[in-house]
């Protein structure tokens, strides 16, 4: 969600404007569209027994690389509780959490996790899960998910 704007600052003393990187700068780029559906994707916050039916993304990497996910709805009526996580992923059980957003939150901007490494010397699989606190949402969300190197990130849908 990029566009124009023009912005003007005026204060009575000195001051020093500094422009800040984009979100991401420098970082390769994966824009992936989904969307939870009731009873069936849909399936509540990590306190709930169906947290791991959310809709998931695997993600390989063969080296360590840092990782940032953007979580938004940008087309919801009214903006639901929403939380992205990233997971280690061994032998098809998810493991801890890597990065998260934190609390649940339902800003305009989405929720995004802070950077953080994930990889190691070798194949990894990681799992990010796009959920929302409640189990009735039916909206469309983008995850944006940026890497410093490499990853292939494959949707799993049921």
């Amino acid at each position: 969600m990029f566009s124009r704007f023009k912005l003007r600052l005026e204060l009575d003393g000195p001051f020093r404007l500094t422009a800040i990187p984009r979100e991401g700068a420098g970082m390769r780029l994966r824009e992936l569209h989904g969307r939870w559906v009731p009873n069936t994707d849909c399936a509540g916050g990590p306190v709930d027994q169906c947290y791991a039916r959310n809709p998931r993304f695997l993600v390989r990497t063969d080296r360590e690389t840092p990782v940032l996910a953007r979580l938004q709805t940008p087309q919801a009526e009214s903006l639901p509780l929403i939380n992205v996580s990233v997971f280690a992923f061994d032998d098809a059980v998810l493991g801890s959490a890597c990065a998260s957003s934190g609390s649940y939150t339902n800003s305009p901007q989405g929720v995004a996790t802070r950077l953080a490494t994930i990889g190691r010397a070798g194949p990894a699989e990681y799992l990010v899960v796009a959920s929302t606190w409640d189990h009735d949402i039916d909206a469309s969300f983008v995850l944006y998910f940026y890497s410093e190197h490499p990853v292939d990130v494959t949707p799993l849908f049921q």
